[in-house]
């Protein structure tokens, strides 16, 4: 039995200086959660210079003319990523994979993941006899159906 790996799951802020600057010189931000030892990164569209980051505090420089607006751009976008994440553990009792946290991250759909989670719990949950009801139960409505309308074509109110 392996050791537990932590859930928390919080971002933190990178200048991707590994990367290419753009031709002003300007670098990249991206986020970066960690689920156990896996990364999920992703870009925040945000370009600063290498002088006006402060990597301790992982966030723009006061040095800069807009280091208030930007640094409040970043946390916007670590919250709406928070906040998908919250929901999307509320909804499937806490398990996420990595898989799950790089679609979240990277703002892409998570929806064949969750809905296939979500069908086979259900799927689980449900007897032979829920499934003979429900059978069951559209023929009869199927077959109301089609008396109503025979019903309306030979009605002589009709």
């Amino acid at each position: 039995m392996g050791r537990l790996k932590p859930t928390k799951m919080t971002g933190k802020f990178l200048l991707r200086t590994d990367r290419k600057s753009d031709k002003n010189g300007k670098y990249a931000i991206y986020i970066d959660y960690t689920l156990g030892t896996k990364h999920a990164k992703t870009n925040t569209d945000i370009w600063v210079e290498e002088k006006y980051w402060d990597a301790t505090k992982r966030e723009v420089s006061r040095k800069h003319p807009q280091s208030t607006r930007i640094n409040h751009e970043l946390q916007k976008k670590r919250q709406e990523i928070d906040n998908a994440l919250y929901d999307y553990s509320q909804r499937n009792k806490g398990r996420i994979t990595i898989e799950t946290l790089r679609a979240i991250v990277q703002g892409r759909s998570i929806g064949k993941v969750a809905d296939s989670e979500t069908d086979r719990e259900k799927h689980q949950h449900c007897t032979k006899s829920e499934e003979r009801l429900s059978v069951i139960t559209q023929l009869s409505i199927t077959k109301m159906c089609e008396l109503q309308y025979a019903l309306t074509l030979f009605s002589p109110f009709a």
